[in-house]
Parts: C-alpha cells; structure tokens; sequence
C-alpha cells in the first residue's frame, strides 16, 4: 500500500475539515507511516504576517487549535499515542533563512495575541519563552510593524525580554547601518513604552546631550526622525541649552530651527521673516500654499516647539518678543490646531503681533475661536483649584 498517498490523505483531511469521515479517518491511520508524516514540515498557519511551519504534531496543534472538542482530532491523538513528540515550528521571518525550532509557545505568543499571552504570563498561566524564542520576537519587532496598546503586565513582560536580551539588541545595533534604537520604527515604539533610564540601560550607555543634538540636527532629521525632544526631556534645561550652542552655534534669532522649519512648512526661515518684516501676516490666510505646499511634515514643527519649551527659560528665545512673534507666524501657517495649542501653553501672544493674529483661522476655527476656548480651559482650571485648595497646595 501506497504509504506516501495514505498520509497526503490524512494531512488533506485535517487541513480541510469537511472531509471528514470517520471510517476512512480510520482506515487512513492503521496504514499510514507515523515516521514519515514526523519527518516533513507542513503549513501550519499565518498569523500577523508570520508564516508558520511545523512537524506533524505542530501542524495538529494549529490546526485544531480552535476546534478542542473535535472527533476528528480525538481520534489522531488516541491512535499515535506519544509517537507523535512535541509540536515545533520554524518561522523565518526576514526572508533570509534564519529559521529557528521553537515550541508552541512562539506559536501561542502569536495565535493568543502579544497582550492576552503576555498578561496572562505575567499572572503565571502561561510559560516564559526560552533563549530562542525571545529573539524570535525580538527580530519581529525589528522587522514587522507591531501595534504597541500594551497593558502594563505586557509591557512588564516585553520589557523582562529586552532586558534578557540587552546584548542580543546591542549586537544587532552594532551590525546595522543605521541606530536602530533611535531609527527602527517598530522598535522606537516599543521602547517610548517605557523611561528614557530603562531605555538608556538597554542601550548600554546614557548618550550626552550633546552628541544626541549632533545626531538628530546633523542626521536623524533628515531622515524624518523627530523626537529628540523625548530623549532630553529629563534633563537639565541649561545642560541642553549648552549643548544646542556647543553643536549649532550660538543662539541666533530661530537659525538654530532652520531645518525643522523646512520639513514641517516646506518654507525657508528667511520666508518667514520676510513676511513678518513687511508685516504681511494677515496674508498667510490667503496664500494656496498653506494648505497644499509639498511635503510637510507636522512632527517636525512640534519637534521644534517642543526643544524650544525644554530651553526657553534659560536662553534668549524665551524673552525675544520678535522670535515670538515669528514662531506664531510659523505655526499659523502650519495650521494645525495641535500646534497653535502646544505654542500658546507656552507663550501669550506678544502685544504687537496680536491685531495680525486676530484675524488668522487655524484648521476650522477662527483665532477668536480658539482664544475663546484656551480662556474657558484657563478659567475651569482656575475654578477647579479654587473649589480643591489641597490640590493647588500639591501644585
């Protein structure tokens, strides 16, 4: 009897259900050759863009992974016993061969989902993957794209694996062309879960902020990396002043912002200044290019508002009305409400640029508008402290 045809028979019944006939089933098994179906790799599933190959007892697993309570899967496991070993799979998922046997837990951590798998390892109902397995998930976070809405239990779990495998991402860093902690988006999302110290102690080293702004403004912008901000945050406001001027130079006007202004408006300063010399700002309503002016990018300007905010109460910037004034212009001509927001919690309009303003709209809502609801913020906050004096005392 043919041996290779009995077992394509029982591997085409459990792929395709509905073919099911116990008799035949039956039949199938008492012919078939156990150590040939164990010695091949089957298609056992695609999950999250992971492709999954498995042994024969794998290829069980997952495929009636859903269905516990199956006749059809009774009898498979009731008939070979333990002769059919423990499920293993191999994935390659950098397309460069870099196969690796792992356990069903690889295959959970996938079919279960990142959170519920991970939750449910935090609370001990799950095992902990092995050496292996964690740099499986480790490469897949480096080349998959991965949504990061994490219960604190998962983010605790992931963060135990990157910590495990330090030197692992540190080797992968030193091997890559570019810095993959700070240049990886998929990891970069990872790793904003959790503090720049826990981050710092992943990489190996606490960078200086100096040779953080080096990187961002001589490299990472162009390369639309925009969040060093995130990475300063922490740190002493003079410390980063310092380092802005020890890298672009001392302060002068906004030239230090030259290039986020380009990327996020697609204009030069000197347009900006120029507009704001002739005292044109009510013009910026009329202009087409505000709305449609090539490819801007948004992060960049509040890249921007975000460094000045860290440094305006230790540098010029933070009492020069004119650099003001222009940075309102720049972000009305943006025109995004996330940046008119983010600019007015740190400055009030300066005195002279105000009748310009007043007549601008940014997005769908007038100046007016938008002045009228940052005073109602104001005044509730003001009411809400006023009705909590202990929660002003703790302000």
């Amino acid at each position: 009897m043919n041996k290779l045809l009995i077992n394509s028979n029982i591997i085409n019944q459990i792929n395709n259900k509905d073919l099911y006939e116990p008799n035949l089933l039956r039949f199938l098994l008492r012919n078939s050759d156990l150590e040939l179906l164990n010695s091949k790799q089957y298609d056992a599933a695609y999950i999250d863009g992971v492709y999954f190959k498995s042994n024969f007892s794998g290829l069980i697993f997952s495929k009636f992974y859903y269905d516990e309570k199956s006749e059809m899967k009774d009898e498979i496991l009731n008939y070979y016993g333990s002769g059919l070993g423990d499920p293993s799979y191999i994935v390659d998922i950098t397309n460069k061969n870099d196969n690796n046997e792992l356990s069903k837990r690889a295959f959970l951590l996938f079919r279960k989902g990142f959170n519920d798998y991970f939750t449910n390892l935090y609370h001990g109902k799950e095992e902990p993957l092995n050496d292996i397995e964690e740099k499986f998930f480790i490469n897949y976070i480096l080349t998959k794209s991965i949504f990061t809405n994490f219960s604190e239990e998962t983010k605790h779990e992931i963060y135990k694996i990157l910590s495990n495998q330090k030197e692992f991402l540190q080797f992968k860093n030193n091997k890559s062309q570019t810095n993959i902690f700070l240049q990886n988006e998929s990891l970069k999302k990872v790793l904003d879960l959790y503090t720049n110290n826990e981050v710092e102690f992943l990489i190996g080293e606490k960078q200086s902020s100096e040779s953080l702004v080096n990187l961002y403004f001589k490299k990472l912008y162009r390369s639309k990396v925009f969040d060093l901000h995130l990475k300063l945050k922490d740190r002493d406001p003079l410390e980063i002043y310092n380092a802005m001027e020890s890298v672009l130079g001392k302060y002068s006007n906004l030239n230090w912002f030259k290039s986020l202004i380009k990327y996020g408006t697609n204009c030069g300063l000197e347009y900006f200044e120029n507009v704001y010399a002739k005292d044109n700002i009510k013009g910026i309503n009329t202009l087409s290019t505000r709305l449609n002016s090539g490819d801007r990018k948004p992060k960049a300007i509040m890249e921007m508002l975000s460094l000045i905010n860290l440094i305006k109460d230790v540098s010029p910037i933070g009492c020069e009305l004119d650099d003001i004034s222009k940075l309102f212009l720049i972000v009305s001509y943006s025109n995004r409400e996330d940046h008119y927001l983010k600019i007015r919690s740190m400055f009030e309009i300066p005195e002279q640029a105000y009748p310009s303003f007043s007549q601008l709209q940014i997005g769908k809502k007038s100046f007016k508008e938008l002045e009228a609801e940052i005073l109602n913020h104001k005044l509730e906050k003001e009411l809400s402290l006023a009705q909590n004096p202990t929660k002003r005392m703790k302000l």
